[in-house]
């Protein structure tokens, strides 16, 4: 007969999001190793998994930057369409893509007027992706499932 012990580890990650010149922080994202033993001791089982409830998931009133990120799972291209043009007067945009452990797979800033932008994350293995992107003086992020 097997037993399993659950231990949790919990890790604090802050993401930061570059707007221009100054660094703008979007918040902790928790991140948990759980591990599985057996009856003898023996570490069997071993899970990272990041959860995180300040994260807004579903595109409501939440979201004033990107009216719309899809699609949403992807396969590799994301198109997001801002809630109103970017560059000149309105400035621009600074976009960050990360794995759920914080390494960064796409930074790009964009200064033209545009109305939508389009970024390719098909050269990543598949899992969740946290976009980041900073305008209009603020930040917001999106999980992106990628398939």
């Amino acid at each position: 007969m097997k037993y399993f012990i659950k231990i949790t580890v919990i890790f604090v990650a802050a993401f930061l999001a570059n707007a221009t010149e100054s660094k703008a922080q979007t918040g902790p994202l928790e991140c948990k190793i759980h591990y599985g033993y057996d009856v003898s001791g023996n570490r069997i089982k071993r899970e990272y998994k990041c959860e995180s409830s300040w994260l807004p998931t579903d595109f409501g009133a939440s979201h004033t930057i990107f009216t719309n990120v899809f699609p949403n799972p992807t396969t590799g291209v994301i198109t997001g369409t801002f809630s109103e043009p970017i560059g000149g007067e309105a400035g621009g945009a600074f976009i960050t893509v990360t794995t759920m452990g914080g390494i960064v797979v796409f930074q790009q800033e964009y200064n033209q007027v545009m109305s939508s932008v389009t970024i390719d994350i098909s050269q990543q293995i598949p899992g969740q992706y946290l976009l980041t992107v900073a305008a209009f003086g603020k930040v917001e992020s999106y999980v992106i499932t990628k398939l």
